[in-house]
Order: C-alpha cells, then sequence, then structure tokens
C-alpha cells in the first residue's frame, strides 16, 4: 500500500518529478510512497511529505480524496493546504516550473517543483502528469477511486 499527497499553498502546487520506477521516470506527481507495516495512511503521508520535502505537516493538514485502485496495489490520496511558512521553506530550494519545457527530462534523482495550478492542464496534455491532478484535487468528498 501507498500514500500519496497534492500540497497546496494559494494557486501554487508541490509536485515531485519521479526518477523511478521506469514507467514514472521524468512524470510529475504528488509526494508520497510505500507505508511502513505499523503505520496508518496519514501518518504514512505526514512521513512521506517531511521525507521528501523536508517540511513537517501536521496530520490535520491533510484530507483524504479517495483511492487509486490496481491489480496489485492501492494508493491513499491526500491533499494538505500547506501554511505559507511551510511553503516558503520548500520554496526556498524548490525551483518554480513556468513552462512545461522546462522539465528535466529524466533525471537520476527526484526534483521537488513548485507549479501553478494554471499549468497543470498542459502538463497533462504533454503527459508530463502521472495522474490527472485536477480531478484529484478538485474533487468533492473522501471515498474518490481513481484509476
Amino acid at each position: 500500500m501507498y500514500c500519496l499527497g497534492f500540497a497546496k499553498h494559494k494557486s501554487k502546487l508541490i509536485l515531485i518529478q519521479k526518477s523511478h520506477p521506469d514507467f514514472q521516470r521524468g512524470k510529475l506527481n504528488g509526494v508520497g510512497g510505500h507505508m511502513e507495516g505499523h503505520e496508518t495512511a496519514i501518518e504514512s503521508m505526514t512521513r512521506e511529505f517531511l521525507e521528501e520535502t523536508g517540511t513537517v505537516t501536521d496530520e490535520d493538514q491533510w484530507s483524504q480524496k479517495g483511492k487509486i485502485v490496481g491489480e496489485d496495489f492501492e494508493v491513499f490520496v491526500f491533499e494538505a493546504t500547506l501554511r505559507s511558512d511551510q511553503f516558503n521553506e520548500i520554496a526556498s530550494y524548490a525551483p518554480e516550473l513556468i513552462d512545461a519545457e522546462d522539465l528535466i527530462h529524466n533525471p537520476d534523482s527526484e526534483v521537488i517543483y513548485i507549479v501553478d495550478l494554471s499549468l497543470i492542464d498542459t502538463l497533462h496534455d504533454k503527459q508530463k502528469m502521472l495522474y490527472n491532478v485536477k480531478e484529484i484535487i478538485f474533487s468533492k468528498g473522501k471515498n474518490n477511486v481513481y484509476r
């Protein structure tokens, strides 16, 4: 089982360009990873966000949006609204992606980006996104199933 989080601040979204596994290489996605055996989904989400971004978030900042379900996997999907201090901490090192063509192709390491929500459709159309992020972050409820 996995967790996946989309953290926002105003019109900005924190995304990570994946380096692995191969089918995700070079694609943008939310921050997340494997759930450890003893963790709840929300505990896993806060741990993964800290590990990937270096920024501490509180469990109550994250709300579950649903699940991505496959034949042999399940991903708990979350959304968070970052406080200004949390966003500024990430913005101090993360580049802002202004144009879809500025995305580094097939990085050897994962890169955190700040992306304006207005760029999401273009990134999705150019197949730079792993999932339809707008469908996830603008959906209502917490029991949605994405495929």
